[in-house]
């Protein structure tokens, strides 16, 4: 017998119907193998973001004040890493809002401004006094990318806080 393969006997035995499937087919599997390499070799846009963070007393990501009187000084470690495809200078925003009066707001800090080349990454204390008493005290951390508009990324923490 012979056993090299005959492709062009083998395409002009079938019939038109069935080349027709047989190219369907294989476009199919060359379009379903063009998506498979776009999704595992295309970086997702999510890749090319930056890392806003916030650290507990021990350095984790715990141990947040929870409590607190008003004035006292509170400190968390805030991390920034630039993980973009381009150098990016970055400040941070901390607002206080009463949790029971929403228009009540006022910013207690203005941190920065850090420049972080790309993959660099950067993490220093923060500190800043409650304004005044009161439950579910919303402090607000925001990023801001410098010369952009409008909060680049935002952490929030929630303190109960006593007079003093």
């Amino acid at each position: 017998p012979d056993i090299r393969p005959h492709p062009r006997r083998w395409w002009t035995g079938l019939e038109k119907g069935e080349r027709i499937a047989m190219l369907g087919m294989g476009g199919a599997l060359l379009l379903a193998l063009l998506i498979a390499a776009w999704v595992f070799l295309v970086p997702s846009p999510a890749e090319f973001m930056t890392e806003f963070y916030l650290l507990g007393k021990d350095g984790l990501a715990e141990d947040y004040p929870r409590t607190a009187a008003v004035g006292e000084t509170l400190q968390v470690t805030m991390g920034i890493t630039n993980r973009e495809r381009a150098v990016h200078s970055y400040y941070v925003e901390v607002w206080v809002h009463d949790g029971w009066d929403e228009p009540r707001r006022q910013q207690v800090g203005t941190f920065g401004i850090y420049e972080l080349e790309v993959g660099q990454s950067i993490e220093v204390p923060l500190s800043w006094g409650m304004p005044w008493a009161g439950e579910n005290q919303q402090v607000e951390f925001l990023l801001f990318k410098v010369g952009e508009e409008g909060a680049y990324r935002a952490l929030r923490l929630w303190l109960d806080v006593e007079e003093p």
